[in-house]
């Protein structure tokens, strides 16, 4: 018997208290969609969903976007001429280069609807309605990010109140603040504007964290 607690007691301090923030991170990475706008020296902007158990559909809006290139369906792209979409499945990954200068709005679709040809509605985040591509503004209440690119550098915060609120997000930064968004009013608790400057740092947006 004492063996046998010994033996129990040597598995329980074999295990590590908690998960090192690295581990984590990647365990987050694999099991999450992303988004990632690349910049020229390598900062890396992603969207994820997290723990969602709904389909999330994605909307991002760039004032200036120069060309975009898919390695695997994720999200709802909209620029100023068209726009483009798709649900964001956990896992999955959409890759975008974007210039030095712009404006990006990215918020959660929910309760969405489409057929092949990509016609239908969300019950929460609709832009435009009856479009998977769309071009417009959401409606309202959605929690909407806002991030501005000016020579490499990201500024990010959270439009809840402007807004309302239909999702959680977090807005982290790998070389800087997180801004957690979990609830209506988020953005009059946490500073709006925080910054991701660092040359390889990586701007994360985690919905339903």
């Amino acid at each position: 018997m004492a063996t046998h607690r010994a033996h129990q007691s040597k598995e329980k301090e074999a295990k590590p208290a908690k998960m090192e923030a690295e581990d984590w991170e990647e365990l987050q990475l694999k099991a999450a969609g992303t988004i990632r706008l690349c910049l020229p020296d390598q900062i890396i902007y992603h969207v994820m969903d997290e723990n969602s158990p709904k389909k999330i559909w994605e909307k991002l809006e760039s004032q200036f976007m120069s060309k975009t290139a898919t390695t695997k369906p994720a999200v709802a792209l909209v620029l100023p001429q068209g726009g483009g979409g798709t649900e964001l499945h956990p896992g999955a990954s959409w890759s975008l280069d974007t210039p030095v200068i712009g404006s990006q709005y990215i918020w959660g679709r929910t309760g969405c609807s489409f057929d092949r040809a990509g016609k239908g509605r969300c019950q929460t985040g609709d832009c435009g309605g009856s479009s998977l591509t769309c071009g417009g503004n959401p409606a309202v209440p959605v929690t909407m990010a806002e991030v501005s690119v000016l020579q490499g550098n990201y500024t990010y915060g959270v439009t809840s109140t402007l807004k309302g609120f239909n999702l959680p997000m977090d807005l982290k930064c790998s070389s800087g603040d997180a801004l957690p968004c979990r609830k209506a009013g988020c953005d009059v608790v946490q500073p709006y504007a925080k910054s991701c400057s660092a040359a390889g740092s990586r701007l994360q947006i985690v919905f339903c964290p």
